[in-house]
């Protein structure tokens, strides 16, 4: 399935073929697409951009990495190389150039991120949470349009920063950190549940933690032992809305949620509100409760 599309310098298209993790080619003057790029580390393959120095960066929608595909002076694809990004891309969908070493992105788990390459690494900004299955981002002067839900494109504010400016306040930017820091760690979880990582998901969870589900209510061992037996596969969910409220060292989420899973061998969609609480300590959050209220409407 053909994806997204990005134009070179020379005009040359690309363009990216999602479950065959390919990039295919149309040169100026030519009359059928061209297989480019090709390499297992790009299934489902999704968003394509140019930078300033003229390589083609490309993200992967299941895995949520970035790479940089540098095109040789004769126009081959160069070494697929990937971009560690200073936080988790969840999802990413649409990707498009907002300056020489600056990209902005759609992520379906409802943000929108600016994206600044330095060498193999990329400055991760979020410009807007909470937008329902984000997947495509266009700037527009000093905004960004952003199509939601796949039918409608919602206005951000968009300006870029100045050169030299100044860094906003600390206390602002401390507030702002702890808030993102959470949230980023609450989307990451979904993301090890859905591939049964119990290992990190051991590290996250305090041993004293309880779970609250439809069916009953367990302790952390109980939970690591049904996500990796497979007794409940929570294969995917669907963050239609999010927030973080903090009472002194401890964070509590909401997330409303359709999550997607297999339980005792049965495949089941349910809306939930879901409710987080973590707690600091020693530096680093620990999930101290993870409960499932379900909703009677999506």
């Amino acid at each position: 399935m053909c994806n997204d599309i990005a134009l070179s310098a020379d005009g040359t298209a690309y363009v990216s073929e999602s479950f065959r993790g390919r990039v295919h080619r149309l040169k100026p003057g030519a009359t059928a697409l061209e297989v480019w790029a090709s390499d297992e580390q790009l299934n489902v393959i999704d968003g394509l951009a140019f930078l300033a120095d003229g390589s083609l960066y490309v993200n992967t929608f299941d895995t949520g990495r970035l790479f940089r595909i540098p095109v040789k002076p004769d126009g081959s694809a160069g070494p697929i190389v990937p971009i560690e990004t200073s936080l988790p891309l969840v999802r990413p969908d649409g990707l498009r150039s907002a300056g020489p070493r600056t990209l902005i992105q759609a992520e379906q788990q409802g943000r929108v991120a600016e994206l600044t390459i330095s060498g193999d690494r990329a400055e991760v900004r979020v410009v807007q949470d909470g937008l329902t299955r984000a997947s495509g981002v266009t700037v527009v002067g000093n905004t960004a349009l952003v199509l939601v839900e796949l039918t409608r494109a919602v206005v951000v504010p968009y300006p870029l920063a100045p050169a030299g400016a100044q860094n906003p306040p600390a206390p602002a930017t401390v507030q702002t950190n702890a808030e993102q820091e959470v949230l980023n760690l609450s989307k990451t979880k979904w993301r090890w549940m859905a591939d049964r990582n119990v290992d990190s998901l051991a590290a996250l969870f305090d041993d004293q933690a309880i779970f609250v589900h439809m069916g009953g209510s367990w302790g952390t061992d109980r939970e690591l032992e049904v996500i990796r037996s497979g007794g409940i596969h929570y294969k995917h969910a669907e963050i239609f809305e999010t927030s973080v409220r903090f009472i002194g060292t401890t964070a509590i989420v909401l997330n409303r949620i359709r999550l997607d899973a297999v339980v005792g061998g049965n495949e089941v969609t349910n809306p939930f509100l879901v409710t987080e609480v973590y707690v600091q300590q020693n530096g680093k959050w620990k999930l101290g409760s993870l409960s499932f209220t379900r909703l009677l409407t999506q």
